[in-house]
């Protein structure tokens, strides 16, 4: 059997006519406040569902001896209006529900109801009015809420809602302002009870955007000017006519997707079978609920700065490689160029830049140990250093300052004049660069 998965507008609304028509104008005479009907929880009070610390006294002295006055609802929130200081809240959460004593509970209801037993099972509140006539609000779950207000419109949480879309159904311009500063997909937006409207939940969403033509993952602030029309005019539709049936939906047209939402022959697959035209309908997690969705019907945004302008592509930085490699111990090490110099560890920042970088001295040459004393080199146009710039200059620091710019280009000195000698005389043994700068202790390490 096909039931709302949790009460949304078109349930709020029919339990709100049901109170309206057995209640209206009649007078509160008792009102019991702990758990009736045989429960886990039998003649405790419920503080969950009475939230905000509410005494069970408070609640019996502020409804008892009051008239029901007027019954009104805002998106999934229903209140009785008292003659009295204070207003009655009520929100079902997932399973709560109204029962009148002697009335055919309404077709929304999620848990079994026997009408032979009165007051129904999980029963957290029960008010008596002076004609006999009884109201039951149940909650197996426990997330639904009753509250009492002084002036309801003004108060959390009933004046962060959005504009109800069956009294008061945003206009088309009102609608897509709304919708062009929001960058969620559109689900969600419809979903938020704050943002565009209030009372619409799962099933009713995915109905409205079917009937729109739109996406469900389609960005809000992308949809078109004829999208936001045509999700105005469903929302209008598809919330008055499932309110006209009394959320009965049996009574809802046969090509609506919530037909499609139940039965095990659903559950765990990607399809739903087919709409009334045979297009797939495709089953799929959207704003982290389950959604049910046509693609051949229901298109991404048409308008908006992510539909008519590109997304700009990653630039994608290559890195230059050396041609060269060497080896040592059998072992090849590639050496990555760098586009600028990289200054010797330690210099100083303000201290000018050496006029030649080290590691484009050190990739002409090949140095090896020699005798602990210093570095052997030799001219190889096509070879790097055995020892990588990293360790050449952790082994070889230069002192900041202008100091170190000055051994730095001594170093480079060197190392040309060596590399001019070894090109003179290419059939005898390398260069060897001999510097004062060397001190005994780093000539310890090379030794």
């Amino acid at each position: 059997e096909d039931v709302a998965e949790m009460p949304e507008l078109p349930e709020c609304e029919a339990a709100r006519r049901l109170i309206e028509t057995n209640c209206l104008g009649k007078t509160i005479e008792e009102v019991v406040t702990v758990e009736e009907g045989g429960g886990p929880r039998d003649g405790l009070f419920d503080d969950i569902v009475f939230t905000e610390s509410v005494s069970q006294s408070t609640i019996r002295s502020s409804l008892s001896r009051t008239t029901l006055q007027a019954v009104k609802r805002k998106g999934k929130y229903i209140w009785w209006e008292l003659s009295g200081k204070h207003s009655l809240l009520c929100h079902f959460g997932m399973t709560g529900a109204f029962i009148v004593m002697g009335v055919e509970a309404l077709r929304y209801q999620s848990f079994k109801h026997n009408e032979l037993q009165w007051p129904p099972r999980f029963t957290k509140m029960r008010v008596r009015f002076k004609d006999g006539t009884q109201v039951a609000f149940c909650d197996p779950r426990r997330l639904g809420r009753l509250r009492l207000r002084s002036n309801i419109l003004e108060e959390h949480p009933v004046s962060l809602l959005a504009p109800d879309p069956l009294t008061d159904l945003p206009n088309v311009e009102d609608l897509a302002s709304g919708l062009q500063t929001k960058s969620s997909n559109i689900k969600a937006v419809l979903l938020d009870q704050n943002a565009v409207v209030s009372g619409i939940g799962n099933w009713c969403v995915d109905d409205v955007l079917y009937h729109a033509g739109i996406a469900p993952a389609a960005r809000a602030h992308t949809l078109g000017a004829k999208q936001v029309e045509s999700l105005q005019q469903a929302l209008g539709e598809v919330v008055k006519l499932a309110c006209e049936v009394g959320a009965d939906s049996k009574k809802f047209p046969s090509h609506w997707l919530f037909h499609k939402r139940w039965g095990s022959k659903r559950k765990g697959k990607s399809s739903a079978g087919v709409d009334r035209d045979g297009h797939s309908i495709k089953v799929e997690t959207v704003a982290g609920r389950t959604t049910l969705w046509v693609p051949k019907v229901q298109k991404m945004g048409t308008g908006g700065p992510s539909s008519s302008a590109p997304k700009p592509k990653k630039i994608k930085r290559e890195k230059k490689k050396s041609a060269a490699s060497t080896s040592t111990g059998g072992r090849k090490k590639k050496l990555k160029a760098k586009t600028e110099p990289e200054p010797a560890k330690n210099a100083c920042k303000s201290a000018e830049p050496p006029r030649r970088s080290l590691k484009r001295c050190l990739a002409s040459v090949k140095g090896e140990k020699a005798a602990g004393v210093a570095k052997k080199v030799e001219v190889a146009k096509n070879k790097k250093p055995r020892k990588s710039l990293k360790k050449f200059v952790k082994k070889y620091p230069c002192p900041p300052g202008p100091a170190g710019v000055d051994l730095y280009n001594k170093i480079c000195a060197d190392i040309d004049a060596a590399a001019a000698a070894a090109a003179a005389v290419k059939d005898e043994k390398p260069a060897v660069i001999t510097s004062k700068y060397f001190t005994r202790s780093r000539k310890a390490k090379l030794g």
